[in-house]
């Protein structure tokens, strides 16, 4: 009996909603401690907006790699596989992140000195360095932590990871709120002190998960050592071939819009410090999109491993349907609500010029997260059809060869100034979610055609 679309929007509801919460709670604690830095200045706030931009940007690029463990795990429960592949995917999974960690450590530890070659203010670039020293530690817990939050995606449990989440949400503010104001008799480490306390939560949920996962015997349920100890170097190719094209289409859309955040500080602190309120509230809606990408990938992946073309629809369209209410009520508070959101994060700022800019950013955010979810839509349910290079392709081409020099020209050439960085870099956007689409048909009308 085929489910009707009510029970498949269920479904697909019941799937994103955790692993969208735990986002949300994540970026919550990001918020927070953002929060508390904006309380030290607009300096460590414009900052922040280059450090964080280029920390996510090879923190997105690692972690989404690991998204392939999630989709390999739905995969073979499409297939009917057991137990001990899960466990290998898992295990191989922990082995990759030991590999990547190391060379891109190095790059994180380095990263200041890229914002100097750049030009940057060499005032904010050293308040980043600690913040970068910290980041490159706490890479491989984070790591770590994707892989095990994949797991529980790819067996269908995406509530485990949002009680994680929760649980740990407290101890993050407690623990940034201790470094980064310098309470309880603790240095005042400022920005640096946001990724000291990453260093300390991930270290920490790390061990206390893998602590709960044996407890309740999951570890030897799904064969995470029993079997072998040493990467099975078959499945980490498997892993890595499925999930670089992923990591480079996040790594690579992420460094663009990067790339646009140091434009931005050739404007100065205003502009940089307007551009991170906006994106700190972004960065919810955001998070609840790229829920629904992941969710629709596993889902698809599992479907596609049953070799059912209208399932793989049905979830993309509840997917759509749900992305439409979400974007609807985004809109109505970012276009009618900036005042009190600016407000909120930093208080009366008594500058003009800084809250005309908030008002202007909010607003274009508004278009991009239109375009922006589309993208992540169609790229989701692409992956789930384990199609990963050519999404990754579109997605580099478009920002790099569009967004960037649109913005360019736009910004600096016919002297816009930030506002017209904004409006230049979301043509790229609407371009790849274009194409996006037209790819996702085209693979939905070869699979139809071969079942």
């Amino acid at each position: 009996m085929k489910p009707t679309p009510s029970q498949v929007l269920y479904k697909v509801t019941a799937f994103a909603l955790p692993i969208s919460a735990a986002g949300i709670v994540n970026m919550l604690s990001n918020f927070i401690a953002m929060m508390m830095l904006a309380r030290l200045g607009q300096a460590e706030l414009a900052a922040g907006a280059l450090a964080i931009t280029s920390n996510i940007a090879v923190n997105a690029s690692l972690s989404s790699i690991f998204y392939a463990v999630g989709i390999l795990i739905g995969f073979g429960r499409g297939k009917g596989e057991d137990t001990a592949n899960v466990g290998r995917v898992v295990r191989n999974g922990f082995w990759l992140s030991v590999m990547l960690t190391v060379p891109f450590g190095i790059i994180l530890w380095n990263l200041d000195k890229l914002l100097l070659f750049v030009g940057e203010d060499p005032q904010l670039v050293l308040i980043t360095s600690g913040f970068f020293h910290f980041s490159a530690l706490s890479l491989l817990p984070v790591l770590l932590n994707v892989v095990v939050a994949q797991f529980y995606a790819g067996i269908g449990n995406t509530r485990f990871t949002l009680y994680v989440s929760l649980a740990s949400l407290p101890l993050i503010v407690v623990v940034s709120y201790v470094f980064i104001l310098g309470n309880f008799g603790s240095p005042q480490l400022g920005l640096s002190g946001v990724t000291c306390a990453t260093l300390v939560v991930q270290v920490t949920l790390f061990l206390a998960v893998m602590l709960i996962m044996s407890l309740r015997d999951t570890i030897n349920k799904y064969h995470f050592f029993t079997n072998a100890w040493l990467p099975d170097w078959t499945t980490c190719k498997s892993i890595f071939t499925l999930g670089i094209p992923i990591g480079m289409q996040f790594g690579g859309e992420i460094a663009a819009m990067t790339a646009s955040t140091y434009m931005m500080g050739h404007f100065g602190e205003t502009p940089l410090a307007a551009g991170q309120v906006v994106t700190q509230y972004s960065l919810f809606i955001v998070m609840i999109f790229l829920g629904l990408s992941q969710a629709s990938s596993i889902l698809i992946s599992e479907a596609f491993g049953a070799r059912n073309s209208e399932m793989i629809q049905r979830y993309l369209n509840s997917a759509m349907l749900l992305f439409g209410v979400i974007f609807i009520l985004a809109a109505i508070v970012f276009i009618g609500m900036p005042d009190t959101l600016t407000r909120f994060y930093i208080g009366v700022t008594g500058n003009e010029q800084l809250d005309y800019y908030i008002r202007i950013f909010f607003a274009l955010n508004v278009a991009f997260l239109l375009f922006d979810g589309f993208r992540n839509l169609f790229s989701g349910a692409l992956r789930g059809l384990h199609d990963s290079r050519v999404p990754m392709r579109i997605g580099i081409i478009t920002m790099w060869l569009m967004s960037l020099p649109i913005s360019y020209l736009i910004g600096f050439t016919f002297h816009y100034g930030p506002i017209g960085l904004r409006v230049g870099f979301i043509s790229g956007i609407i371009y790849c979610a274009f194409w996006l689409w037209i790819r996702f048909r085209r693979k939905m009308r070869f699979i139809i055609n071969i079942e």
